[in-house]
């Protein structure tokens, strides 16, 4: 740097040099430059003594005053110079370290500013590490800067300022406040995406970037008013209606779901699927689905709890956007864990017939209800996303609950949280407004977070509650948030009393009218507050078909679906195995179970149904579909063959969800996505080690789908059964379960249509490919809908020794409810042996190993609804036989409890036993285990049991 700096200074000594030259003045050479010291020093004293450019040289290498440094020397200025950079580069620096320390500040009121908004009282001590951590910082940069200093600010990372570039510390902090811990706590720096981010700051910081009108106030006012009236009308006439759907607190969900539709009509969407629990429901169903309030009284007069579930499907005409809106209300019950993902499946399956856009789901959750909710794994994979969805959490005055808020979840999907004073109406409205232009412009998940502390309950209806003194104390002192937005408009001019008056005495008559109208209404009949239109008509009983086809169709199917892209597509070795395989087989005229499976899925698509495979698709046991390939040289490239069997063949849709770690909601998307079109099969499979994990999806709405909520299902579940693997809690998917919930079936019933139609869901334990086949095509093929429980033998799919023949499959052919063998003399048959599933292979080995003519196998393949008909003819054949039911479950599992009580009912006499293993507590079943000690002694042993006329009591 000094010498860069002596040359320049050369430079322009060289140029003085020139310019005496030609003024004729003396010249000084390169030698004699020390004496430039003299002339410096005669124009310290008086410029005037030098030459014209001797003055101009000294001024242009100098930048300080001539008179503060006239007696110094050349070495005290440099000294000069030195100090003032210094001091210089000491400014820069504190001027770098305030700017941080605003920055910081913003950035502090960004990430904890919703701890601290005007959200509810005395719930500090819920974020006291956050409390601490920002006070100290706003205390630090409060005693290192100064109020009145102005600060220019990041715009990239804040837009406070609006139009301004400089602000003085004390409106920083002003605006930040105003922003941030007012009535809006905006949670969302955990999110990944800066443009994101940056959309929310902007909204939200800008100054006076959201003003309503004075029609738009007298609006709001009016909603709100009708949702308050309605609200005290219930509570006061049907008290414990009331407390089970009162919406006191939080009445701007009324307001607030009439502005997420208006702002959303205008981007095109035109249904809403709604999903909620039973708080507000009666209020959401009268003032936005506008159901007629005397038939929704005649529902109080008839079931005040039936009102919780009730759900609707219908079309009217938004006076605001002039547009035809359709709602769908879900029926379901009150627990949004299940209710949450069927909403998501039934968007899902609407969006197919028109577009994503157009589609928005609306869940509102209550209070805990979202703590738990696994729905938001759905959004992970593009098979279940919706285009995202706007949560309303309707959350309470809650003292009990360790974290501050609810709605933490929603973290782990990168959605914003606005968590808003549900008793402010201007704040509600305008994040309503930000959630429907957030959905449109991101295709993302919001969580609208409606604080308040006004929740009734019903301690609340019998009195105080003792256990919440703060929240009564609360609710005492907080006025009605009808009459604090009317106190806050009428000194803004906007209404006057007589306004108020004239809303709530005209709704109120309407509601006693209403009321009292609807007492001679009687019931109501179901189709009333159906959900699923298009399923009301299909429910009636009738023929159910062939389930066969032509031999032409069988092998056209498998053979695309045994074939390998044509061109460079380059397949695994393993799946080139897998199609030479398949093709052997198909050459032969047999049939394994994958191609069962794909045949007769590609038989439905060429007919126009629809299919879905979802849940755990490629692994374990179905390691032999494969009906995705993926190209092994590129990247995203992949072939599905089932893809290409007709031009016109309908969707084929694959979601392998083997790793989401929530089956329950997976399922639950699923029942609803089935239960919007009938021409749809979706199937789910699920996971070898996942026994229990949906269990109360299956029972609290899968199971009671037709008698409790009227909406009929075709979903196929496919449930891995079989004591054959290592995994503890993998050989067992609990069928006893199952049949614990079979209903409809304790008369013996002899005709089979009447059978499948009446009963609650169908069970079956195929054992064959053909059977799989018809049961799956049966499924689609029946003029109504029931849910199929498939249980499947592990070892059997996994095997291609396992297989059926063509025959079985042909046109004219049907599922086999029971498969028996053929005898030519019954009067030989000592023994009628009865089994479910797999283990009949394993019996007939060691039948076949001791020579056994004397004992016949029946195959029960329809456990539920249980073939009657069938089994009384077989069971006539054998006069002189004993009557067995063997299984491989222990006692205490199987079916064996299910099945005996069934076969007792038409043997009326005692020649009946059960073979079966010790109870067990547990399902864990490998090789070194007694429980496989036992398993295997009782299957050797069987033949000797069967004369053995020891009866087990069941």
């Amino acid at each position: 740097m000094t010498s860069r700096r002596s040359a320049n200074c050369l430079c322009r000594l060289k140029k003085v040099n020139q310019d005496l030259f030609r003024s004729g003045s003396t010249v000084i050479g390169e030698t004699e430059i020390g004496g430039v010291r003299t002339i410096y020093e005669k124009w310290l004293s008086d410029p005037k003594n030098v030459p014209a450019p001797w003055d101009s040289f000294f001024k242009s290498i100098s930048h300080y005053d001539r008179t503060k440094i006239k007696s110094k020397s050349l070495a005290e200025v440099g000294k000069i110079k030195k100090k003032e950079k210094v001091q210089k580069r000491d400014e820069r620096e504190i001027n770098l370290k305030q700017f941080l320390l605003v920055q910081q500040l913003i950035r502090s009121y960004q990430i904890r500013g919703h701890y601290f908004a005007k959200l509810y009282p005395n719930l500090s001590e819920k974020n006291a590490i956050a409390e601490e951590e920002h006070k100290t910082l706003l205390k630090k940069v409060k005693s290192e800067l100064k109020l009145n200093n102005l600060f220019a600010l990041p715009s990239p990372t804040t837009y406070i300022s609006g139009k301004e570039t400089r602000l003085s510390l004390f409106e920083i902090i002003n605006r930040l406040e105003d922003t941030y811990c007012n009535s809006i706590g905006l949670e969302f720096m955990h999110m990944n995406s800066f443009t994101q981010c940056d959309y929310l700051r902007k909204e939200f910081e800008t100054p006076n970037i959201f003003n309503l009108t004075k029609d738009e106030k007298r609006l709001l006012f009016s909603r709100l008013t009708r949702t308050a009236c309605f609200e005290k009308f219930i509570n006061t006439n049907c008290p414990s209606t009331g407390g089970l759907n009162s919406l006191e607190g939080c009445e701007m969900l009324i307001p607030c779901i009439r502005m997420i539709i208006d702002h959303s009509s205008s981007f095109g969407v035109d249904h809403y699927v709604f999903g909620m629990a039973q708080k507000g429901r009666l209020n959401v169903l009268a003032n936005i689905f506008g159901v007629p309030l005397v038939k929704l009284m005649g529902y109080l007069h008839q079931n005040e709890f039936f009102t919780s579930y009730l759900g609707t499907d219908q079309v009217k005409l938004d006076t605001n956007s002039n547009k035809k809106t359709r709602l769908t209300m879900m029926v379901g019950p009150n627990n949004m864990n299940i209710m949450a993902p069927i909403t998501l499946g039934r968007s899902k399956i609407e969006q197919l017939f028109k577009t994503e856009n157009e589609i928005l789901p609306i869940l509102i959750h209550q209070n805990t209800d979202v703590l738990g909710s696994e729905i938001y794994a759905l959004t992970c994979s593009s098979g279940s996303n919706t285009g995202g969805t706007i949560h309303i959490v309707l959350n309470n005055f809650n003292l009990e609950f360790q974290s501050q808020f609810f709605s933490n979840l929603a973290k782990t999907i990168d959605a914003p949280i606005f968590h808003v004073d549900a008793e402010d109406p201007e704040a509600v409205q305008r994040v309503a407004i930000i959630a429907s232009e957030w959905r449109n412009r991101f295709k993302k998940d919001c969580i609208i977070n409606l604080m308040s502390s006004n929740e009734i309950k019903f301690d609340d209806l019998m009195g105080l509650n003792p256990n919440a003194p703060l929240k009564i104390k609360c609710k005492k002192s907080k006025p009605d948030v009808v009459q604090k937005y009317f106190n806050r408009l009428s000194k803004e001019g906007v209404i006057t009393e007589n306004l108020i008056s004239e809303y709530t005495d005209k709704y109120q008559q309407l509601l006693k009218t209403a009321f009292e109208t609807s007492k001679d209404l009687g019931t109501h009949a179901v189709g009333s507050w159906i959900d699923t239109p298009k399923l009301a008509g299909f429910n009636k009983p009738g023929d159910i078909p062939s389930t066969g086809i032509e031999e032409n169709e069988i092998m056209s199917i498998g053979m695309i679906h045994s074939s390998p892209p044509l061109g460079d597509f380059v397949v695994h070795s393993e799946i080139e195995s897998l199609f030479k395989r398949r093709t052997s087989l198909l050459k032969k005229k047999n049939v394994n179970w994958s191609l069962a499976e794909a045949i007769a899925f590609g038989s439905l698509l060429k007919a126009g149904i629809q299919v879905r495979l979802s849940g755990s698709i490629q692994e374990n046991m179905w390691k032999n579909r494969h009906y995705v390939i993926q190209h092994q040289k590129k990247e995203n490239i992949s072939y599905t063959p089932i893809d290409f069997v007709d031009p016109a063949q309908a969707k084929f849709s694959i979601q392998n969800q083997h790793h989401s770690s929530s089956q329950e909601a997976i399922l639950g998307f699923e029942i609803g996505y089935s239960q919007c079109d009938p021409n749809v099969l979706v199937v789910w499979n699920a996971k070898d080690d996942s026994s229990g994990i949906p269990q109360a999806v299956i029972d609290e709405y899968l199971s009671c789908g037709i008698e409790k909520w009227k909406k009929p299902s075709g979903i196929v579940l496919n449930l891995p059964h079989g004591r054959n693997v290592t995994t503890i809690s993998s050989c067992s998917f609990r069928p006893e379960r199952i049949l614990q919930l079979c209903a409809n079936d304790d008369v013996m019933e002899f005709d089979y249509k009447k059978q499948l139609f009446e009963c609650n869901w169908i069970v079956t334990y195929p054992t064959t490919p053909a059977n799989f086949f018809h049961v799956l095509r049966r499924q689609i093929l029946m003029p109504f809908r029931r849910p199929l429980i498939n249980l499947l033998p592990r070892n059997l799919i996994a095997s291609d020794a396992n297989i059926s023949y063509f025959d079985e499959f042909k046109t004219n052919s049907t599922f086999k409810r029971i498969i028996t063998e053929k005898v030519e003399d019954p009067a030989k048959i000592k023994a009628v042996v009865f089994c479910c599933g797999k283990v009949f292979y394993e019996f007939d080995a060691i039948r076949q190993k001791e020579n056994r003519d004397d004992v016949t196998f029946i195959r029960i393949e329809q456990i539920y609804p249980f073939p009657y008909d069938l089994i009384q003819a077989e069971i006539a054949k054998y006069p002189k036989a004993k009557f067995v039911f063997a299984q491989e479950e222990p006692r205490n599992m199987g079916f064996h409890q299910y099945c005996s009580r069934k076969l007792k009912n038409i043997l009326k006499n005692d020649l009946f036993k059960v073979i079966t293993t010790p109870a067990t507590l547990h399902t864990h079943y490998d090789i070194s285990s007694d429980d496989y000690i036992k398993n295997q002694k009782m299957k050797m042993d069987l033949m000797s049991q069967i004369e053995n006329d020891h009866n087990l009591p069941l």
